[in-house]
């Protein structure tokens, strides 16, 4: 795990939110994620709208000491002062991306061989369309990193990318944008669409998007997230149920516990 390195304000501005809160591990929970939001949300250029505020739980209690509201939206105080580093972080991928491109170009061509080689492997399986310039959002993204275009698509030809078409389909309707999709989800896509079959695959996929899930709502309903929740959505369809009161209070047991283990290290001076 990374280390963090957490000054003492921090501490003091939690124990006052906790203090209108009522609850200590509520009230750092809550700074957590809204924190993690902000961040991910400063990364794409973006304010926390009132109605996500609202939805995914954050409590007024936070302004003003760690929200700010806006005309424009909600965002992190001193969003502009701790989260520069991404946009650092997004100029030197881009650099590099550049570099890399040159020395792509400079290498001699392939060979005839290389190309049919190329093309055999191609038609084992119809592949995900896939831009390195423009995101799925429609903005410009990291060159170094390639990102997968949000299309409409053939299900038939194409399982996989018809599940991700759907997916992002459903995740533009909950947050209002399309979602930024890397390789790594396209995988993450592919072992579920082969395991369970596009079909199921997509009705696990509406399930998820109404599941009473931190882990769900705090990674913004990623296809890591939905991977991992494959068993319990399972479980949730076979047993024709709905999410209980008792699943809710699991949830909030679940975030107390996390929350008391990040103290606990947080003493022993293990993050």
């Amino acid at each position: 795990m990374a280390r963090l390195n957490i000054e003492e304000q921090f501490w003091v501005d939690v124990g006052g939110v906790a203090v209108k809160i009522g609850d200590q591990d509520r009230a750092l929970g809550n700074v957590l994620r809204f924190l993690r939001c902000a961040q991910e949300k400063h990364r794409a250029g973006k304010l926390i709208s009132e109605a996500e505020f609202i939805e995914r739980g954050f409590s007024e209690h936070l302004i003003p000491t760690f929200a700010k509201r806006t005309p424009d939206g909600i965002k992190a105080v001193g969003a502009e002062k701790h989260f520069e580093w991404l946009k650092a972080k997004k100029e030197a991928g881009k650099s590099g991306g550049v570099a890399s491109g040159r020395a792509r170009r400079s290498k001699p061509k392939q060979t005839e061989a290389n190309h049919i080689n190329s093309k055999q492997t191609n038609q084992t399986e119809p592949s995900i369309s896939i831009s390195s310039s423009i995101s799925s959002s429609g903005s410009s993204s990291n060159s170094s990193s390639k990102k997968i275009i949000c299309d409409a698509a053939d299900e038939s030809a194409n399982p996989t990318k018809g599940f991700i078409a759907d997916y992002c389909e459903r995740w533009k309707a909950k947050y209002g944008t399309n979602p930024s999709i890397g390789g790594q989800d396209a995988g993450i896509a592919k072992r579920v669409v082969k395991h369970l079959g596009v079909g199921k695959a997509k009705t696990y996929l509406a399930e998820f998007f109404v599941l009473d899930d931190w882990g769900a709502q705090n990674s913004m309903h990623a296809l890591s997230a939905f991977e991992r929740s494959v068993n319990k959505i399972k479980a949730k369809i076979e047993a024709g149920v709905v999410v209980t009161s008792a699943r809710r209070k699991t949830k909030a047991e679940e975030v107390s516990e996390y929350n008391a283990q990040m103290h606990e290290k947080i003493l022993r001076g293990e993050v």
